[in-house]
């Protein structure tokens, strides 16, 4: 658990924050896992998570269909990770899909990198992938 030094206030508490969105949208055949995008928190701010939501689709059909993920992972400037979602597809069918949303509510403080990771070990075929995560980057 992150806490604030003592006597500060959650930084969100007067409503001064910048909107932040933190995204990947794109058509991927099979590939390893690989980092689609990342957000280090910049010295001097602190970011508040609101929340998240992914989706995975298959648009070509894939045969023999394997696992297709998708991962948003936070490590904190201590090294530790938190699996902030993880979005797991297989199925040879198109026009099928899966989402998931969440509500957060973690502070990111600066050092903090969040991560989108997508993978997919069918042979063959197409999957959507769309991530977005939410947040409010306040002055620390």
């Amino acid at each position: 658990m992150r806490s604030l030094p003592k006597g500060q206030t959650f930084p969100y508490a007067d409503g001064t924050g910048d909107p932040l969105e933190f995204q990947f949208n794109a058509l991927a055949a099979p590939h390893a896992e690989t980092v689609r995008a990342t957000y280090t928190v910049p010295p001097g701010k602190v970011v508040l998570i609101n929340s998240s939501s992914m989706f995975l689709g298959r648009v070509a059909a894939a045969a023999p269909t394997l696992s297709a993920h998708a991962h948003i992972r936070l490590t904190r400037d201590n090294g530790k990770i938190i699996q902030i979602s993880h979005l797991h597809f297989q199925s040879t069918t198109t026009s099928i899909g899966y989402v998931m949303s969440l509500i957060h509510n973690l502070i990111m403080t600066t050092g903090d990198n969040l991560v989108l990771i997508t993978s997919d070990a069918s042979t063959g075929g197409v999957i959507d992938y769309n991530a977005v995560v939410a947040m409010t980057e306040f002055d620390s």
